[in-house]
This record gives C-alpha cells, sequence and structure tokens, in this order.
C-alpha cells in the first residue's frame, strides 16, 4: 500500500466516525475553523535560482568572502595612503626646519622677500 492510498484510507475511515459520533455544531465549528485557515494559508515563497551560485532573494553567492576581502583591502589601502600623506608633510617641514637651524642656507634665502617661494622649490 503507497503512502497515498494509506492516507485515502485514513481519510474515509474519520470521515465514517466523525458522521456518527460529532455534533451537527461541532461540525460547523470544524467546517468554519477550516474555512479561516484556508483564508489565511498563505504559500511560501519560491526562490528563484540565477544560475550563477546566488538566489534572487537574498543569496550571496560564492564570491560573497572574495568581496569582503576585497573591501577590507581597499579599506586598509586608503586609510594607509591618508596617514602616509599627513605623515609625509610633516617630514618635509622637519627637513627644512633641520636645514635652518643647521645653517645650510644660503644668505640669499634669509634677504629676499620670495623666501616661501625658495622653501617650495625644496
Amino acid at each position: 500500500m503507497s503512502e497515498q492510498e494509506l492516507g485515502k484510507e485514513i481519510a474515509k475511515l474519520l470521515d465514517f466516525s466523525a458522521d456518527e459520533n460529532i455534533k451537527q455544531s461541532t461540525l460547523y465549528r470544524l467546517q468554519f475553523a477550516r474555512r479561516a485557515a484556508l483564508e489565511n494559508y498563505h504559500p511560501p515563497l519560491k526562490i528563484m535560482n540565477l544560475g550563477s551560485g546566488a538566489s534572487v532573494y537574498g543569496g550571496h553567492g560564492v564570491h560573497f568572502p572574495a568581496a569582503k576581502l576585497l573591501l577590507l583591502l581597499t579599506i586598509l589601502f586608503v586609510l594607509m595612503n591618508i596617514v602616509y600623506s599627513q605623515f609625509g608633510d610633516i617630514d618635509k617641514n622637519a627637513a627644512i626646519d633641520t636645514m635652518i637651524l643647521a645653517d645650510d642656507l644660503p644668505i640669499d634665502a634669509y634677504i629676499d622677500n620670495e623666501f616661501n617661494e625658495w622653501l617650495d622649490s625644496e
């Protein structure tokens, strides 16, 4: 006996015993509850496959960890460039200060009104 045949046989037995033993008011309440349950039933969402390892409804696919790693490396690269550019300016200023303190600047640099232009050229 297959599963469907067994289910039909059980349904027949339940229907047969329900007709004899259950009151009409109880049958009416059961029918009302069944209708309410069927009206409130929502079939499950079917997930469509894109064919590339990801689903339409929120699947991340097989490349998701690689994308996270690429994003992390990009952020680290940008942050390192920002820090380098900030400290690079400090190093230039320190070199100029050292030259001034070591008296390595030519005398014309102290006399010239365009001293800032000379510093920018160095």
